[in-house]
């Protein structure tokens, strides 16, 4: 599995049976962190979870354990929502824009090479 880090600091990424490759955004503030991780199964669907934690456990549960699991045409739409917007299209979760664009960069950047 191939692993991207696309935030300000490392997120050692563990190896998840049945997925191609996983992006992550992550951002460690002492105790506490945040960020995404968003991964391309090998069946052809994005996984993704939340990075956010505090001292007392981790983020990313969901993600590797097999949760959170959308059509890529789902994933690829929630990206560029305006969170201005009323009624907006919350699928991914209501993660900070930045954080969602710059993984969501990635992840299309590498949809284009998986799938063609």
């Amino acid at each position: 599995m191939e692993t991207y880090n696309v935030g300000p600091d490392e997120y050692g990424i563990p190896s998840v049976d049945g997925m191609k490759w996983a992006v992550a955004w992550y951002e460690e503030n002492g105790y506490e962190g945040s960020g995404l991780v968003v991964g391309l199964q090998s069946d052809g669907k994005i996984r993704y979870d939340s990075l956010a934690h505090c001292s007392c456990y981790g983020g990313g549960e969901a993600f590797y354990s097999g949760g959170n699991v959308v059509e890529v045409e789902e994933f690829v739409s929630s990206i560029d929502f305006d969170p201005n917007f009323p009624g907006r299209n919350r699928v991914i979760g209501d993660f900070d824009y930045e954080i969602r664009k710059a993984v969501g960069d990635k992840v299309i950047e590498l949809l284009k090479e998986s799938l063609g």
